[in-house]
């Protein structure tokens, strides 16, 4: 198997595969796929944003890619341009929205009923003097 595999990887087809000589076919978009692009793009770094879930690395990636004001094909400002949106309005949303989702969570998180826990007479792996832990006679004296 290893051997077929190699040959198909040899000869011509790896030639054409490494040429830096041709150029690759250039790829066409219509309007309306960059625009549809653009969108899920500023929906993705957004639900990042303002969920926070995705891991501290993700979160730092979308608040960089919003607060930045390049001009690119796809920067937050292009996106939100494109979309008919003001970026600064945009920005303040998503701030706002990510605040209220922060405040909601930790809310959450207090009133989060404990559960009720209850000690369970045994040995005790550790000797800690409390009234509960299990002494021996030998470990008296």
């Amino acid at each position: 198997m290893s051997a077929q595999l190699h040959e198909v990887w040899t000869g011509e087809q790896q030639q054409s595969l490494w040429s830096l000589d041709e150029v690759p076919p250039s790829i066409e978009w219509a309007d309306e796929e960059v625009e549809k692009l653009r969108f899920l793009v500023m929906e993705d770094a957004a639900s990042t944003f303002v969920d926070g879930r995705a891991g501290e690395s993700a979160f730092s990636e979308a608040e960089a890619w919003i607060e930045d004001d390049i001009i690119a094909p796809f920067s937050f400002r292009v996106c939100c341009t494109q979309l008919s949106v003001d970026p600064d309005e945009m920005r303040d949303r998503f701030r706002a929205l990510a605040a209220k989702h922060r405040r909601s969570v930790a809310e959450a998180t207090r009133n989060r009923r404990k559960p009720r826990l209850r000690r369970i007479w045994g040995p005790q792996l550790f000797d800690d003097g409390g009234p509960n832990t299990r002494r021996t006679n030998d470990a008296r004296e």
